[in-house]
């Protein structure tokens, strides 16, 4: 299991809602311009960053015969909801990991 993460209260009081958008994984970008001192928002735009690139990756399991479009069906619906589990995450003030990747740090 993952280490509990720990923010300031201010700061995920004041930065829940642009933690949640950032999630969208094409908007993932946005609190790094409009929070950039908020490190709730940027563990937030970390999450979202890797749900764009899982979702850039998955269409290439696709092309497998078979076996790749029903991984693809599968892995579509569960990046799904890791993605609204992250948005009613963020938006409760709470910081949690996507389950699989998201201990992944790309974003610091």
């Amino acid at each position: 299991m993952a280490e509990k993460l720990v923010f300031d209260a201010e700061d995920i009081e004041r930065n829940k809602g642009i933690a949640a958008v950032a999630n969208i994984p094409i908007l993932f970008w946005l609190p790094l311009v409009a929070a950039q001192d908020s490190a709730f928002a940027k563990f937030y735009a970390n999450q979202g960053l890797l749900f764009l690139i899982a979702s850039i990756v998955l269409p290439f399991v696709n092309v497998i015969p078979i076996l790749g479009q029903i991984a693809y069906v599968g892995f579509g619906i569960a990046l799904l909801v890791f993605i609204v589990m992250n948005i009613v995450a963020a938006a409760k003030g709470e910081a949690k990991e996507a389950p699989i990747f998201g201990s992944i740090k790309i974003l610091n």
